[in-house]
């Protein structure tokens, strides 16, 4: 999702010019090291390792060698493992090395994207072939993993961006409005600028 964030590759044209309202001489650098479709396990690898990511033509530096003054850590929700304990525990330790390796190097912001909605999750995705009762059972299965997410950050004592409850509906699910009608996954462009003008604060004030 953060991958896919930076639109098109642009360099997040959305959070750039949020950033240069609040503060005119922007001189801050944006690094996109958001890979799709990939889990927790491999953002943890990513933090101290080399990534050829070929469906982009990028090669990513470990994480830690662009010596970044912040980082922010997403849910990885959406590329989630099973309906396990074991999966659970998996994700939630992924989640803490994470944070333990980061730690005493860099300023850390932990992000809750934003929520699915529960009508039409994922239904632009013809490849997937899910039924009603498979589409709900994953949109389930993400919003566990979510949840799962936003109790360690909140446990974790670090400073915590709370976009999946923020774009939830009175309805209790999510904003259609912030989520693309191709896919049903993915950030709309007013996806986009909505997480733009909420992290764009956070990192000013983080940065200083």
């Amino acid at each position: 999702m953060v991958d896919t964030f930076d639109f098109m590759g642009q360099g997040f044209p959305e959070l750039k010019l949020e950033l240069k309202k609040l503060r005119p001489n922007n001189t801050i650098q944006l690094k996109n090291h958001g890979v799709g479709t990939t889990d927790v396990a491999l953002g943890l690898e990513r933090i101290t390792k080399q990534y050829n990511y070929q469906e982009r033509n990028r090669q990513l530096p470990a994480v830690l060698d662009e010596n970044p003054n912040l980082v922010v850590v997403e849910s990885f929700a959406y590329n989630h493992w099973s309906n396990s304990s074991e999966g659970i525990q998996k994700y939630i330790d992924c989640h803490k090395k994470i944070m333990k390796t980061l730690q005493g190097k860099t300023k850390i912001l932990l992000m809750a994207t934003v929520a699915p909605n529960k009508e039409l999750f994922a239904q632009g995705v013809l490849s997937l072939g899910w039924d009603k009762e498979k589409q709900q059972s994953e949109y389930n299965l993400v919003i566990k993993y979510f949840q799962e997410f936003i109790s360690l950050a909140k446990q974790s004592g670090l400073p915590f961006l709370n976009l999946f409850t923020q774009s939830l509906t009175k309805e209790n699910t999510g904003n259609l409005k912030y989520v693309s009608n191709v896919d049903y996954i993915h950030l709309s462009y007013d996806g986009r600028v909505f997480i733009s003008q909420k992290l764009a604060p956070e990192i000013i004030n983080l940065l200083g």
